[in-house]
């Protein structure tokens, strides 16, 4: 099975569920944290995805309005291929979070990838609807490019990069705009991410499939059949970055993504913030991450290539 990082690691997606700005229980959030830990450190390992299901369940039996756990849920059991379950899931989740277009754009996912076409495009219709709703109260950076995304889906309409970089809301920040620009200049096109976001790719009938794997105009992967691997492993980085990390005084809790290239030779370059915790956690992640040691590099048809890569920091 060929493994998938864009712009950001399994859990960060931006054409999912983002949580809304509120307040959710702390015991909530480090469910959900240690689920992500868990599944990024045991890709597609069985028993792995058993133990993140069960966290996940555990936090939205504590707060069903907690959108992300949700959300992280439905994209495991997609993965998988557990669609009754997905569905089941995504019914209990609109139920409580109507308002949340990411879940009807999930449940459009999973129709379309079991061949449900025509019910597909009612889900992606939903969800335009109700992402237009939210943009208009809340402009936030999923829900802009959700907003386009869906416009293909539905339509067919491929906006161009500068066309969506030029309508960015007046109110987006420095770093919302640049979240924006390295997302569009990671997946190229509204067309070529659905050809990832749908299993097995999405095309018109008519159409060959899209050859895996795929990757950026400059020729950073982000579709690879090896991924790149720290030495040692994944538990090696984890104490790598332990040891290395010096949190900051006064620093709040939360998640730091870092996104960075891995090139063929294994080395690190173009280390970019991309979920934020302030600049001086920030300024730490990219400081660990810039002095790492150069990794095994990721393969594509048995040739070493350089691929783009996401490590979250969860700070306590």
């Amino acid at each position: 099975m060929k493994k998938q990082l864009l712009i950001t690691v399994f859990f960060f997606s931006f054409i999912s569920v983002s949580a809304q700005q509120r307040k959710y229980p702390q015991e909530v959030i480090d469910l959900n944290d240690r689920a992500t830990e868990v599944w990024l450190r045991n890709l597609s390992n069985k028993d792995s995805i058993a133990e993140v299901l069960n966290l996940l369940d555990k936090a939205i039996a504590l707060d069903q309005s907690y959108i992300t756990a949700y959300g992280n849920k439905v994209n495991i059991l997609l993965s998988e291929e557990e669609y009754d379950k997905a569905m089941k899931t995504l019914d209990e989740a609109i139920k409580y979070n109507p308002e949340q277009h990411g879940f009807y754009l999930l449940k459009a996912k999973a129709l379309e990838e079991q061949g449900q076409s025509e019910e597909a495009l009612a889900f992606y219709k939903k969800a335009l609807e109700t992402c237009e709703i939210k943009m208009k109260k809340n402009p936030a950076v999923g829900s802009f490019l959700d907003s386009y995304f869906l416009k293909y889906c539905i339509y067919g309409i491929d906006t161009p990069a500068s066309e969506v970089i030029s309508a960015m809301p007046t109110s987006f920040t420095d770093e919302q705009r640049k979240l924006i620009t390295v997302f569009l200049d990671v997946v190229g096109s509204f067309k070529k991410y659905k050809d990832v976001f749908i299993k097995n790719g999405s095309r018109p009938l008519n159409q060959k499939k899209p050859s895996m794997p795929q990757k950026r105009e400059d020729g950073v992967y982000y579709v690879v059949d090896e991924l790149a691997e720290y030495p040692g492993g994944h538990d090696a980085m984890i104490e790598f970055v332990s040891r290395n990390f010096r949190k900051p005084a006064n620093s709040k809790p939360g998640t730091v993504l870092v996104n960075f290239v891995v090139e063929d030779d294994g080395t690190i370059r173009d280390a970019e913030i991309m979920k934020s915790l302030g600049k001086e956690i920030d300024d730490e992640a990219l400081r660990v991450v810039n002095m790492m040691p150069k990794w095994k590099p990721a393969k594509v048809g048995g040739k070493v290539v350089a691929m783009v890569y996401s490590i979250p920091f969860i700070v306590k």
